[in-house]
């Protein structure tokens, strides 16, 4: 059962358990006649019997807690089946537990027998629950789970603590109570504990104030405790170690430790508390710590069992053995082996039970904006990679991956190939191996071959490849047509929407008319009927563009319409020189993306110039293009445009800023291969610029999901989904812009597609909407809204 479609409802039953608790206990203590936040525990709303508890506050209280409980427990077993990591599942487990203990405490309200344990547990248990449970988010590259899990944790831990030691303190500041010695502890005289326990004295479920009444002879006295926050922000949470540049085991080790600090205070609070109210014996805070710790690491606890007498103290000190020898245990593995021993960290222990997944080999164009593309769209995967240490990085980073070869066996049946959907692979030259080891294994699995050799595609398919991914040749192909488009009056880069409406990415060169306007005073509209519907401006996309941004070079508008409407556009933007017969574009790089581009250009009927380091046919100028000599010498000064299709980003930098240098008016597209280059590159100089990782991971999505991307090579990601999950509401109230940052350009409701948007129409649930985005706001768009590829309706 794929439980991801579940997860909106497990999220919004938790939401509703949330409510249902705090709205019933505001409603009881408001409606007490004598509820008091500084004399008086929550449970005493529970207690119709209580002065401040009535018939109606108990049914508040206690009713909200039970609902609330339930909710809790199926929010609970959300957690648990959408759980990555096996510590997640863990801490999903504790903290049904907790939140069933928490329902107890409504069904037995104070003065019943087992109300203390119930609320002792719930306590205990749910701040362990969700600090475990984060742990495990942060194994699996969960950072917003890490940190609401790991902080809830914390803030509640920490309540419990500057409730238990500002008690301490006003104890300490009260005076000669008439009973204290001024020894280590003191056991209340007969009379005295027989009052105490019979007074209301009751634990407090929120950390809030608690009375506690000692009475000795005729005076009584009253300790206040009471949450003394005052509100400052707490800087010791663990999201302010992300600060430092730690690696994940590293942010693992100190959160446990953060956790750990915490987990001793707050079981030494609960103790000191149990020992005052329940055992009627005081104690210094430091006496509880020191007792919890030597608990918690099994070297003794003796000293104090002579005082115990309620099972509820037994049942806490239990609990706090079981946890201190499982805490022992997992700092053994995580700490104490890996830094003493050095031993080896087996990757396939990590990873999770997989069905239906993929299988990525080798995979050579930045792991990571692959493996995430495969995570957003909620494709299980599994990365086998030959580089040891590369693996180890990313598994540390969160990622599903083993170290092994692609060309053995048992490394695909560690990565459970038996259930795996597909396999990608990307090992170069070890293409065929690899996949003659897939199909040696499996005849009737999908297998999808990445190649930077447009030759080698008949090569791979008769391996025994389905499908072969040329994403360099793709990317040179877009990269030859913008650089065509920027000086001829015929579009040939377009993107079809269907009938007659058209999008297309214009960079706008640096003698345009429009350089130096606001796009409110363009008037793009009313003089060629095409809508400027986004922009790229300084490296961010915004859709839609900000009315008064400024046209600067570089911006590459997006624009719809007709084609007519485009190529009006077209001549609008262009500045004033035409294409004349010295016009050249050079190509800087004659790899698989300078063939590609160089091919389209001649095909055109443009001449090429085109540098490369090797001597081999193709190639115009056998030189380094980073250099002026060799730009100089393919007439840089008079070209029209320069594709720079270098495989290193450093260099292509360079020949950005060298190209600009010696021809401010030359148009200047460039491929990178690390994604994090592309606002460099755009900060060089350079009109258009296209990621090699993102270009290959829509190609891979597309293959995958049968996502309906319409240009896989351009700056923005054009989608086609399914309407269904918005049957019933209109564009307006769908909230998909304010959440996602997707614009809708296209509704084709079965009669063609339509860019004239109705904000106000009401969806059926049988159009498809045509989104534009960058790649991570399409990716919040499918995490948010679970919609399938239309391949898959």
């Amino acid at each position: 059962m794929d439980v991801g479609q579940y997860r909106g409802v497990f999220a919004w039953v938790g939401i509703v358990a949330i409510a249902v608790t705090f709205l019933g206990m505001a409603g009881a203590a408001l409606l007490s006649p004598d509820f008091s936040v500084a004399g008086n525990a929550l449970s005493n709303l529970g207690d119709p019997t209580d002065p401040a508890g009535t018939t109606t506050t108990a049914l508040l209280f206690n009713g909200g807690l039970i609902l609330g409980g339930v909710g809790g427990v199926v929010f609970g077993v959300g957690l648990f089946v959408t759980a990555q990591r096996l510590l997640a599942r863990i801490g999903s487990v504790v903290y049904v537990v907790s939140l069933a203990m928490m329902a107890g405490v409504g069904l037995f309200p104070q003065g019943h027998g087992l109300h203390f344990p119930a609320a002792s547990g719930f306590y205990m248990l749910f701040s362990l629950a969700v600090v475990v449970y984060g742990v495990g988010c942060l194994l699996a590259g969960d950072r917003r789970g890490t940190v609401l899990s790991v902080g809830a944790g914390v803030f509640n831990l920490a309540g419990w603590v500057v409730w238990g030691a500002t008690g301490v303190a006003d104890a300490a500041g009260a005076g000669d109570t008439g009973t204290r010695r001024r020894g280590r502890r003191r056991r209340v005289d007969a009379v005295g504990r027989e009052r105490a326990l019979g007074a209301r004295v009751v634990d407090d479920h929120a950390g809030q104030s608690d009375a506690v009444r000692a009475v000795s002879g005729r005076r009584a006295y009253v300790f206040e405790r009471g949450n003394r926050n005052d509100g400052r922000p707490m800087d010791s949470i663990p999201t302010s170690v992300s600060d430092f540049d730690l690696s994940r085991r590293n942010r693992l080790v100190a959160y446990y430790l953060v956790g750990l600090v915490v987990l001793v205070l707050s079981y030494a609070t609960v103790y000191n508390q149990i020992m005052l109210r329940v055992e009627g014996v005081d104690q210094s805070i430091f006496a509880s710590i020191e007792f919890v710790v030597q608990t918690m690491t099994t070297t003794g606890y003796g000293q104090d069992s002579g005082l115990w007498s309620h099972p509820g103290t037994f049942l806490f000190v239990s609990l706090t053995q079981v946890s201190g020898i499982a805490l022992g245990f997992f700092t053994l593995r995580i700490i104490v082996i890996p830094l003493f021993t050095g031993a080896e960290v087996n990757l396939d222990d990590r990873l999770t039970p997989k069905q239906d997944h993929v299988i990525v080999c080798e995979y050579r164009r930045d792991s990571a904006v692959l493996l995430d593309e495969l995570r957003e769209l909620g494709v299980d995967y599994v990365l086998i990679s030959s580089d040891e240490e590369n693996a180890k990085d990313l598994s540390d980073d969160g990622y599903s991956v083993i170290h092994g070869s692609p060309q053995d066996a048992s490394a695909f049946e560690r990565a459970s190939i038996d259930s795996a959907r597909a396999v990608i692979t990307d090992a170069g030259d070890a293409n065929v191996n690899t996949i003659l080891t897939v199909r040696s294994i499996r005849e009737d699995i999908d297998v999808i071959s990445l190649t930077d050799d447009g030759d080698m595609e008949r090569v791979l398919l008769d391996a025994g490849a389905d499908t072969v991914l040329s994403p360099h040749g793709v990317l040179g192909h877009r990269l030859a047509e913008k650089a065509i488009s920027s000086f001829r009056s015929e579009l040939t880069d377009t993107i079809a929407l269907g009938a007659d409406t058209e999008i297309i990415e214009m960079p706008i060169h640096h003698d345009s008319r429009l350089i130096g306007k606001r796009i409110r005073e363009s008037n793009i509209r009313e003089r060629t009927g095409a809508n400027i519907i986004g922009a790229w401006i300084d490296g961010e996309l915004q859709l839609p563009p900000d009315p008064d941004a400024v046209i600067r070079p570089n911006t590459v508008l997006l624009i719809s319409g007709g084609h007519d409407a485009l190529e009006s556009f077209s001549e609008v933007t262009r500045p004033a020189h035409r294409l004349r017969d010295h016009d050249r574009i050079i190509v800087a790089g004659y790899g698989e993306v300078g063939q590609a581009a160089a091919a389209v250009a001649e095909d055109a009927g443009i001449e090429t110039v085109t540098i490369d380091v090797a001597d081999r046919d193709g190639v115009d100028i056998v030189a380094d293009a980073g250099s002026e000599e060799a730009l100089y010498e393919a007439g840089v000064e008079t070209a029209g445009a320069i594709v720079v299709g270098l495989p290193d980003d450093s260099a292509s930098l360079l020949t950005t800023v060298l190209a600009r240098s010696l021809n401010p008016d030359i148009e200047i597209l460039v491929r990178v291969s690390d994604t994090d280059a592309t606002r460099k590159a755009l900060s060089a100089g350079a009109d258009y610029v296209l990621s090699v990782p993102r270009v290959s991971a829509r190609m891979v999505a597309r293959e995958l999901r049968g996502e309906d991307v319409l240009a896989p090579a351009s700056q923005i990601r054009l989608v086609r989904v399914p309407a269904d999950p918005f049957a019933g509401s209109t564009l307006a109230t769908s909230g998909i812009y304010e959440k996602t940052g997707c614009r809708v350009v296209a509704i084709d409701d079965g009669s063609g597609p339509s860019t004239v948007v109705d904000p106000h129409r009401e969806f059926t649930g049988e159009e498809s909407i045509t989104l534009v985005g960058s790649d991570e706001a399409v990716q919040r768009f499918r995490k948010k809204f679970d919609v399938s590829p239309m391949g898959d309706r």
